[in-house]
């Protein structure tokens, strides 16, 4: 199987941010609940899996622990270098190394919503070639973009912290791909702004959220430490709970599994990876 060295082709702060300490911090016990969900939704049928854009392997270590031959592809060197106990190989999301149908699984997890709409659409179909019948998917639910938007400290750019550019909802997601879908919802409320606070606090006062790990597109500036106590953000997202007394919006995570074999019309027969 041939590597690439092009990089994973994801919005400008997800790709400095990728290669700096972020594979560091431990997973939150929410990010080890939706990977034992992720794996639950594995059909036992499963033994050759592709993860595609799987960082550090925390996902695809999990699979092979399971017995499964799992290949990881990922366009950070920086978290592949973290992988070493793991078959894998550099390459960019949207092209793929590998020969048609050559996976039992493809696997897909929390990386659809950094890629920009044409890399986004070829991503999709990368997937799908590289699968001989299922292909899983996970994205987050229903997210507000506009609540993770930070501001660079040097150069004033406001973007979103986590690099994420789309907002996936089920009904997105039965649309994303063929075959027949299984869709769950990993639900984990979130805080909800009022409106008329919410744009007192951005457009007005200039507060935005604070992510650790953010990367500045702009200007490739990287340290947000001086916005983490900020006291007026701070007041203002008390006001905030107080207003609204509590609601939530939807959160946490889609995860969607397709069945190719529901619209193919042959299926290649089974082998093991490239």
């Amino acid at each position: 199987m041939s590597k690439s060295n092009r990089k994973v082709g994801t919005a400008g702060p997800a790709r400095a941010q990728f290669e700096g300490h972020l594979w560091d911090a431990p997973p939150t016990p929410w990010e080890q609940h939706r990977i034992a969900e992720t794996l639950r939704s594995v059909p036992d049928a499963v033994r050759t899996v592709v993860d595609v854009g799987g960082g550090d392997g925390r996902v695809a270590r999990a699979l092979a622990a399971t017995g499964r031959e799992v290949l990881l592809l990922d366009g950070s060197q920086g978290a592949l270098s973290r992988a070493t106990d793991l078959r894998r190989a550099r390459c960019s999301v949207d092209r793929l190394p590998l020969a048609d149908a050559c996976a039992d699984l493809v696997i897909c997890c929390e990386v659809l919503e950094h890629l920009p709409h044409p890399i986004l659409e070829r991503t999709c179909d990368e997937l799908v070639r590289v699968s001989r019948r299922y292909v899983l998917v996970t994205v987050p639910h229903d997210e507000d973009l506009r609540l993770m938007q930070v501001r660079c400290p040097s150069c004033d750019e406001v973007f979103h912290g986590y690099g994420h550019l789309h907002r996936f909802t089920p009904s997105r997601m039965r649309r994303l791909m063929p075959g027949s879908q299984e869709i769950r919802v990993l639900d984990k409320p979130q805080i909800t702004w009022q409106p008329v606070l919410f744009w007192a606090r951005t457009r007005v006062l200039g507060r935005y959220a604070y992510y650790p790990h953010a990367t500045c597109p702009a200007c490739g500036h990287a340290d947000f430490s001086g916005q983490r106590s900020d006291p007026v953000r701070r007041v203002l997202g008390g006001i905030n709970r107080v207003v609204t007394r509590g609601r939530t919006r939807p959160g946490g995570h889609i995860l969607a599994l397709y069945d190719l074999q529901a619209t193919a019309s042959a299926t290649p027969p089974p082998g093991p990876l490239p």
